[in-house]
């Protein structure tokens, strides 16, 4: 029988491996200057950047951070629906599939993920605005995804908590022509997209529109009447609507624009703790507008960027609404400049402000209505810099973040590490940092001593390219959460104890011969912290949602304009989020393996003609999910068929 090591000797091991790692590189390591120039990268690797990690584009693995990039031809060969199937394929992640709407983890820690799109938040630090991890946002217009796991608030500020993820757009000389596409399938889902992008004497533009309609499986209600003859209200929600809009104009490296808007209409069934079945509708019109200017300024860059953006969140659950609007601005002043020929530095200032207003009504036959409104605003200032520089096979960086915010206190985060490059096909990183999370408005308001929430993370990672065909990623962390908020079942909010998670993740990407390629991955999560007494309850659990997840897909070329692609997607136990008032009990959803299978045809007829099949669930396997106050039924096997014209 195999034994986990305890959070002591994980800690050991930790800090035993990376000062051997090191040592062993600061002893036996080659000059920069020599492997820079030959050092490999895997099955076309070369062609995956990123720029949220230094913001400039880079290579994912002399990225400083622990990165990965969603292709937009890995989301055409595994044909990923929305945002949050993409990431649910990388190490770290689990997406829950609540009554709302989906819900990220990463690491193990909730809702903690800043989301962008361009380099524009999806939220703020006073919103309850949730990221557009389903239809809300179509990948048909989507370059590339960035993913950086780790504390990121140096260069993104505060609620870069456990990683960031960075949704960028096509341009123009990307699509140079049209592309339309079609889709339909179950359950009562049909929708399209048409795409424009091209270039002009130094001009690159784009503009994409999507719109879709869909059904849900889980569409009938049961809930309270007002009759005392009838109790019981019963009946069937409605279709959604999404609609969005994209588009981005730059002229050469010098001025940028982008902007997209979007809305939509979800319905959805929410099971309660009273066992009714609430109908629920949310919909939330979202915009927002970005500048970037570039100028070479003393030898270095120096770079504006700008952003407006706005929201109204309108939701709807039985007796219960909610209704909230957003409006936030963003400025920042950056600079950045190399010395020394190996060295980087990067220093900047911005400014950030949010106004909102919220009011929540909830209307009871026993109790009566209840309203609660809210009008917020706040101000962030921030100075952060990094600097990096090269010395041999080292890269090793040092930033730091001052945050000044009206409603919190002064907050500073760092973040630092370095990459050897042992040889042309090895390397390591080791990384240490802090973030902070702010608190919505609806917490900040109800507790005028609340404390953005603090994470302190240890993380080593290695590369190990062992042919050009074969490599293996692996990384081991631990972080420390500080100052977690927590809300009793009276809606008090405070700040809780302590807490500790440890993780491993595990990646290999292995390419046989051209026509195949094929990759898996893992991750298994501990949390070491105590159980938190709440008021009325007896101890509640640190939710940490899948805490074992194994991924594994496979792409194959057949023959010809022939392509297939099968994904298995392994989730362990998960336990709902909340607690069932006046118990200690969690419902916990048992494990479930899920298969999902993509059959395509490219250029079959005429070149840029594509067309295929999607099935999710191919095995049609009976699970449950964790809803929001209790288990909801998993989807079973659905399809999609689809076409796309590229001219």
């Amino acid at each position: 029988m195999i034994s986990r090591p305890g959070p002591s000797n994980f800690r050991t091991l930790l800090i035993s491996v990376t000062l051997t790692v090191f040592l062993v590189g600061a002893a036996n390591g080659d000059s920069w200057g020599q492997t820079d120039s030959t050092r490999l990268m895997f099955v076309g690797e070369d062609l995956s950047v990123l720029s949220i990690a230094s913001k400039r584009e880079e290579r994912v693995r002399e990225a400083p951070a622990l990165a990965s990039v969603v292709t937009r031809l890995e989301r055409v060969r595994y044909k990923y629906d929305t945002l949050g199937e993409a990431i649910s394929t990388v190490p770290g992640f689990y997406v829950a599939q609540e009554d709302r709407s989906s819900r990220a983890y990463l690491r193990g820690v909730r809702d903690a993920t800043l989301f962008l799109y361009d380099g524009i938040p999806f939220s703020n630090d006073s919103s309850n605005q949730r990221p557009p991890l389903d239809h809300e946002l179509s990948l048909s217009w989507v370059k590339r995804i960035e993913i950086v796991r780790g504390p990121s608030s140096v260069l993104w500020g505060p609620d870069a908590f456990s990683g960031v993820v960075n949704v960028v757009p096509l341009e123009g000389k990307d699509l140079q022509g049209f592309e339309v596409g079609a889709s339909g399938g179950n359950p009562d889902r049909y929708g399209g997209f048409a795409q424009w992008g091209d270039t002009y004497q130094g001009w690159d533009a784009f503009v994409s529109v999507n719109g879709t309609q869909k059904g849900d499986f889980r569409d009938r209600y049961r809930t309270r009447s007002n009759d005392p003859e009838n109790p019981f209200l019963e009946g069937t929600i409605e279709k959604d609507h999404y609609v969005e809009v994209v588009a981005r104009c730059s002229y050469e490296n010098l001025l940028a624009i982008s902007g997209r808007f979007s809305d939509f209409k979800d319905h959805y069934t929410l099971k309660t703790q009273a066992g009714r079945v609430e109908p629920s509708v949310r919909s939330s019109p979202f915009s927002m507008f970005k500048l970037d200017l570039k100028h070479e300024v003393a030898g270095g860059d120096l770079r504006f960027h700008g952003f407006l953006n706005h929201f109204d969140l309108d939701e709807e659950e039985g007796t219960d609404k909610l209704s909230q609007e957003n409006l936030s601005y963003h400025l920042e002043l950056l600079y950045d400049r190399s010395f020394w020929n190996n060295g980087l530095l990067t220093v900047g200032a911005s400014h950030r402000r949010n106004d909102a207003t919220e009011e929540f009504v909830s209307i009871d036959p026993f109790q009566g209505r209840k309203s609660v409104q809210i009008d917020y605003s706040s101000d962030l200032n921030s100075l952060f810099g990094q600097l990096r520089q090269r010395w041999g096979d080292f890269d090793i960086w040092f930033g730091g973040r001052f945050d000044s915010h009206s409603e919190y206190d002064d907050n500073v985060s760092f973040r630092t590490g370095s990459t050897w490059f042992a040889t042309d096909m090895l390397s390591f990183k080791l990384l240490l940092g802090t973030a902070f999370r702010t608190p919505a408005n609806i917490q900040a308001t109800r507790t005028k001593d609340l404390k953005a929430e603090e994470i302190k993370s240890a993380e080593l990672a290695a590369y190990w390219s062992i042919t050009d065909q074969t490599e293996i990623r692996a990384s081991i962390f631990h972080n420390r959460l500080s100052d977690l908020i927590q809300q009793s079942s009276e809606g008090e909010v405070s700040n809780r104890d302590t807490d500790k998670i440890n993780g491993v993740e595990l990646e290999v990407h292995y390419r046989p011969f051209p026509a195949l390629s094929m990759y898996a991955n893992a991750t298994y999560l501990e949390s070491t912290g105590e159980p938190v007494k709440l008021e009325g309850l007896q101890e509640d659990r640190y939710d940490l949602g899948a805490s074992t997840m194994f991924n594994a897909g496979a792409y194959w070329n057949i023959y010809g304009p022939l392509n297939s692609s099968i994904r298995l997607q392994y989730l362990g136990d998960r336990e709902v989020a909340r607690i069932v008032q006046g118990t200690d009990e969690r419902p916990k959803a048992e494990e479930v393996l899920l298969v999902h299978l993509n059959l395509y045809v490219k250029d079959l007829l005429r070149e840029g003609l594509v067309a295929g099949i999607k099935v999710d669930n191919l095995l049609n396997e009976d699970y449950m999910e964790p809803g929001i106050f209790d288990l909801i039924e998993g989807d079973p096997l659905t399809w999609r068929a689809y076409v796309n014209y590229r001219f």
